[in-house]
This record gives C-alpha cells, sequence and structure tokens, in this order.
C-alpha cells in the first residue's frame, strides 16, 4: 500500500510516472523516425521517377532530332561523298521513309502505349511537366504553369 501511495506522488499532471513518460517518448521519437524514413523514401522514389522521365523525353527529342536530320540528308543526298538525288530518287527515298516511319509508330505504340511518339510539342510538353512536378516536389510549392512557360518562351527567344 505504501508503494501504490509513493507511485502515485510519482506521478505528473497526466497521471504518467517518469518511466512511463521515458518510454512514451521513446515510442514516439521512434514512430515519427519511422514515418520521416517512409516519407523520404518515398521522395526519393518520386524524385527518381521524375529525373528517369525528364532523361526517356530527353532521349526521344535527341532521336527524333538526329532522325529529322538523317531524313533530310536521306531525301537530299549530296552528303558524305554521295551523290545528290534526282527528284525521283528524292522521292523513292521520302516513300520509303514514310512506310519506315509507320512501322516505327505503330510498333512504339504498341509496347509502350503512355509514350507519345507521334509529336516533338507533345513531347515538349510531357517533358516541361516532368521538370514542373520536380521542381514542385523539390520546393514543396505549386508553381504556376503559365508562368513557367512565359518565362521559358523568353529564355528562349
Amino acid at each position: 500500500e505504501e508503494e501504490e501511495e509513493e507511485e502515485d506522488g510519482n506521478r505528473d499532471e497526466n497521471g504518467f510516472t517518469a518511466a512511463e513518460r521515458v518510454k512514451l517518448t521513446h515510442d514516439l521519437l521512434s514512430r515519427i523516425e519511422e514515418v520521416k524514413t517512409k516519407h523520404e523514401e518515398r521522395v526519393k522514389r518520386k524524385s527518381m521517377q521524375r529525373t528517369l522521365d525528364i532523361m526517356w523525353y530527353t532521349n526521344i527529342l535527341d532521336i527524333q532530332e538526329l532522325l529529322h536530320e538523317v531524313c533530310k540528308i536521306a531525301l537530299k543526298g549530296g552528303e558524305f561523298g554521295q551523290p545528290k538525288l534526282t527528284p525521283i530518287h528524292s522521292k523513292a527515298r521520302l516513300e520509303a521513309l514514310k512506310i519506315i516511319g509507320t512501322a516505327f509508330l505503330s510498333a512504339g505504340e504498341k509496347r509502350m502505349p503512355s509514350t507519345t511518339l507521334d509529336t516533338e510539342s507533345r513531347l515538349q510538353k510531357a517533358q516541361e511537366e516532368a521538370v514542373l512536378r520536380h521542381m514542385e516536389e523539390k520546393t514543396g510549392e505549386k508553381i504556376d504553369r503559365e508562368e513557367f512557360k512565359r518565362n521559358l518562351n523568353q529564355t528562349h527567344a
């Protein structure tokens, strides 16, 4: 009975003993650390995905630019020691490039339906969106898309 009274005398205003407060504090700190670790892992995964998205779209744009240059050379001739093409040969190569391009795009759509390989502008928009999401995640703030586009256009002008 005396021990119970002694324990009751050591309780705080919320009814906890010092040992209970230490245990609760330890449990709370452990839980906070666990939540913090999970949050950091989630942010890291999202950040990695955004980085991969940006890299993917940038590579697609680079490939498209290279293909555009190759097609110009193939249709025109006169490069790399090749003779300049006659209009008939140029037209035949154009038809061949159309067939190859159609096959390439349809194969890409079947394998990667979420990837938009059809126009540079759609890829550019997707790349900009990936950059915006990444920036928002890093800063924790919502970015005005229209203002971002105006600034981007001014930078490229």
